[in-house]
């Protein structure tokens, strides 16, 4: 068998318009750089669970770099880091304007509090589905043997 294509319109030239040139972004995740930022300011023993290989290089927005370095230092020198602690380190930095103010530190623990809601919420209808199907075929193991009684006066 032989195959024959007929080319009538010409393959895309990079640059040319309608083609697409590849991205040459650095591949990033600012939601979920957002949503670790939160969880720390949240409650400082999630910053212990990423402590030992986290460093702020990992973290693909500039503000967010400087947002883990400044709670890294507040909680390795015993301190506690939330919203107000760390508007305080970086107001003395002169880098909180530029980072969003203190809106946006509080915005970070305010979405990671509704994302750990929104889990915990969800998770009693996760089970009820997962269970659902256990109590059918439960219900259908214990019907009675003998067909049930006739109301009188129906389908009679």
């Amino acid at each position: 068998m032989v195959l024959c294509m007929n080319i009538t319109t010409p393959l895309p030239i990079p640059g040319a318009s309608g083609f697409a040139a590849p991205s040459r972004e650095p591949p990033a995740n600012l939601d979920a750089e957002m949503a670790l930022l939160g969880a720390i300011l949240a409650s400082n023993n999630n910053f212990d669970k990423v402590a030992d290989f986290l460093l702020p290089e990992h973290f693909a927005d500039p503000a967010h770099q400087k947002i883990f370095a400044a709670a890294k230092r507040v909680i390795e020198g015993g301190g506690t880091a939330d919203a107000r602690t760390l508007r305080h380190v970086l107001s003395q930095e002169e880098s909180l304007e530029e980072l969003g103010g203190v809106q946006y530190l509080g915005e970070l623990a305010a979405n990671a509090l509704t994302i750990i809601d929104r889990v915990r919420v969800n998770r009693p209808r996760r089970a009820a589905r997962l269970a659902a199907p256990q109590v059918v075929r439960w219900a259908a193991r214990w019907v009675a043997p003998w067909p049930a009684p006739r109301s009188p006066g129906r389908w009679s």
